[in-house]
C-alpha cells in the first residue's frame, strides 16, 4: 500500500480509485474465503476479527464511492471511465477476480464500475 500511496500522493482522484476503491475493496473480496478457512481452522476468535475488518473495509468504500463519485461530478466527468482510466494506469494487468458482488453493490460500487477491468 506504501508504493500506490505514494504514487498517488499528487492527485487526489488517483488516490480514491488506488486505496479505496482498489485495495480496500480487494478485502471485501478476499474477506469471506478467508474467514471461511480460519473457522475450517476453528479459529473462530480470528475469524471474527476478519469479519470486523470486512465490515470496516465495505464503509471506506462507501466513503471513497461517495467521494470520487462527487469529484468526477465536480470536474464533469464519466465516474466509470475515470476510475478505468486511473486503475489501468496503476494496475495495467486489471483487477484479479473474483470479487464480492454484493459487498460492492452494498457499498455503492456497481458491476459496471470493476467488471471490465477484470484481469483475464
Amino acid at each position: 500500500r506504501a508504493g500506490q500511496a505514494a504514487n498517488t500522493q499528487e492527485e487526489l482522484l488517483a488516490r480514491l480509485a488506488v486505496i479505496p476503491l482498489v485495495q480496500e475493496a480487494r478485502g471485501l473480496d478476499s474477506g469471506p474465503r478467508l474467514i471461511s478457512k480460519l473457522k475450517s481452522m476453528r479459529a473462530h476468535e480470528s475469524a471474527e476479527v476478519v469479519r470486523k475488518i470486512v465490515d470496516e473495509e465495505e464503509a471506506h468504500v462507501r466513503v471513497g464511492m461517495r467521494w470520487f463519485s462527487f469529484l468526477c461530478a465536480e470536474q464533469s466527468v464519466d465516474a466509470a471511465e475515470t476510475f478505468h482510466q486511473l486503475v489501468l494506469r496503476h494496475f495495467p494487468r486489471g483487477l484479479p477476480p473474483p470479487f464480492a458482488e454484493e459487498a460492492r453493490k452494498r457499498a455503492g460500487m456497481q458491476p459496471d464500475f470493476y467488471q471490465p477491468l477484470a484481469a483475464k
